[in-house]
């Protein structure tokens, strides 16, 4: 993992960084490759023509390399966003539980992991909305060169993008990509990896996680999870490399990592803790009220993860046990009564209600056993655990 980046810094420029031309490339390059080159706009339109106008944009950046040196960095983008029409904006993101649960099933199958980023995955996703929108350029755009500044762009690149760049300065036309700014950029591109998941035969299971399993059912054989457009992959060692190289040519990568896994599946499962905090809404009265308010937040995830587990490993049922070092606790629920009040009693009954459902079996654990208990409660100097 230590090969990932650890993120970037961007920091502001100033306007006489800007007037001195610091980002006069930069700017370039993003109008031509980003903006002119994905088609961002379409046709000339009129007022009448679109559902909303909005404004256009610069934000110039100084964006800190990992050498601890920085590159000017340029975005176009929309602003003064007021569009009062319904779109869809919602793009969902994996959960902590379902992160841990693909990470177990991964290893647990053998399989290789890649992650891999999305190069200009918003303004590669086309506009779908039945109501468009209509952009009208800054005053000013950035000169294009005769001779190709690039060193990257190959030539006759550089004099397509050239000759497809025939905007007029201050024009209004259609919104045909994902441009910057717009409230369901993150959607679209979510839209457009949904469709090619399920072309190459992958189905959603989860949020934000994809599973491809064998027409006759039976255990997942590859694994596409994202983070808006951050990807990451699994599947069997042979066929990974195939499944990352046709994403690569759908999606397109700026960044791909094959992510090597080390050591034996009994010290993963050993050290596999996955710690959740929730602030109480309520005062309770004692510690063992805390617990069951504490089951009560389990169960309400736990549906989720066995709905997971089962369309990942293919099963029809899966034995869920619940272990508490908690005696009071487990004595509740083996009576049926709670301690304190009324309101105890009937959260309770509804952990009690929900185990049912599941199927799920209570087991007491002595507390010096529960591997959970002595990793994620510090040391005091005499030895004894907070």
């Amino acid at each position: 993992m230590s090969r990932f980046k650890k993120g970037s810094t961007q920091l502001a420029a100033t306007k006489e960084e800007i007037d001195s031309g610091s980002h006069k490339l930069a700017a370039l390059k993003e109008w031509l490759v980003n903006i002119v080159g994905n088609r961002t706009f379409g046709r000339r339109v009129k007022r009448n023509e679109v559902r909303a106008v909005i404004g256009m944009g610069w934000r110039c950046t100084w964006k800190e390399t990992d050498n601890g040196g920085r590159k000017p960095k340029a975005r176009f983008f929309a602003k003064g966003f007021l569009d009062g029409r319904l779109v869809n904006t919602y793009i969902g993101t994996p959960s902590v539980v379902g992160i841990n649960t693909i990470y177990l099933f991964i290893v647990f199958t053998g399989m290789e992991m890649g992650a891999a980023d999305v190069t200009a995955a918003f303004l590669t996703s086309k506009d779908h909305n039945a109501e468009r929108v209509g952009a009208t350029l800054p005053s000013v755009l950035p000169r294009i060169p005769e001779e190709n500044p690039f060193k990257d762009i190959p030539d006759d690149k550089y004099e397509e993008l050239k000759m497809a760049a025939e905007y007029e300065p201050g024009g209004m036309y259609l919104v045909e990509m994902g441009l910057y700014g717009l409230p369901c950029v993150a959607q679209l591109f979510d839209h457009k990896l949904e469709g090619v998941c399920k072309e190459l035969g992958f189905k959603r299971v989860d949020m934000a996680i994809a599973g491809k399993a064998p027409p006759e059912g039976g255990r997942a054989q590859a694994i596409v999870m994202n983070w808006i457009d951050d990807l990451l992959t699994g599947a069997p060692p042979k066929e990974h490399k195939v499944l990352q190289e046709t994403l690569n040519k759908r999606l397109g990568f700026g960044i791909l990592h094959s992510i090597e896994l080390q050591g034996d599946l009994w010290s993963l499962l050993e050290n596999w803790i996955a710690w959740a905090t929730k602030r109480a809404g309520q005062k309770v009265g004692s510690s063992t009220a805390g617990e069951v308010l504490a089951f009560k937040f389990l169960f309400k995830k736990l549906f989720g993860i066995v709905a997971l587990v089962k369309a990942m490993w293919g099963l029809k049922k899966v034995r869920v046990i619940v272990y508490t070092d908690s005696g009071p606790l487990h004595d509740q629920f083996q009576s049926g009564k709670a301690q304190t009040d009324t309101t105890m009693q009937g959260i309770l009954e509804w952990c009690i209600q929900e185990m049912c459902v599941l199927g799920a079996d209570l087991q007491w654990i002595a507390r010096a056993r529960n591997m959970a208990n002595m990793m994620t409660k510090c040391a005091l100097p005499g030895g004894e655990m907070a």
